[in-house]
């Protein structure tokens, strides 16, 4: 698709690791229920590289600046699933100040499950906007055409792809 990243950036040796919390699952055997009651060890990557962002969170209100920990996870979050990346928002955006701003500019249409994956995919790219369009009530339509996103990734489960309405929100009249 002709869009350039530093792919050091996904190796895992350009991170480092902290853990907190229990160790173990704890007894759960549903993960995701482990997680949003607090139940699992917690792993948080730090890069090694030097990262300077600037994160949009309309819902809250909320400019974030600085380095990847200061920006991209919330310790006051709960429940902790909600850690990664300031939980579940209709839109998200960042820009990258370390990465050159001719680069990619993506929209990411997400769900949850995209909150670990977007703070990193943020380190490779200029500029990434993010939608949830479960909670996002304004013209996706409208949205892309204001900011011309170069790459529009759709990134959601089998889950809400199959759930009952989801058909409604992929109908980009």
């Amino acid at each position: 698709m002709g869009l350039k990243s530093d792919r050091s950036v996904f190796n895992l040796d350009s991170y480092s690791v902290t853990r907190s919390g229990p160790s173990g699952d704890g007894g759960y055997y549903d993960t995701a229920t482990a997680v949003y009651a607090g139940k699992t060890e917690k792993e948080m990557y730090h890069p090694l590289f030097e990262t300077r962002f600037i994160k949009e969170l309309p819902r809250y209100g909320m400019t974030l600046k600085g380095d990847f920990n200061d920006v991209m996870y919330a310790m006051y979050e709960y429940p902790q699933y909600n850690m990664y990346d300031h939980g579940i928002q209709p839109i998200k955006s960042y820009e990258n100040q370390k990465q050159d701003a001719a680069k990619a500019h993506i929209l990411l249409l997400t769900e949850s499950y995209s909150d670990v994956i977007s703070p990193f995919l943020a380190c490779a790219y200029s500029n990434i906007d993010e939608i949830d369009l479960r909670l996002f009530d304004g013209s996706l339509q409208a949205y892309i055409e204001q900011t011309r996103p170069d790459l529009v990734v759709s990134m959601y489960s089998a889950y809400d792809q199959n759930s009952s309405g989801a058909e409604d929100l992929f109908e980009f009249n």
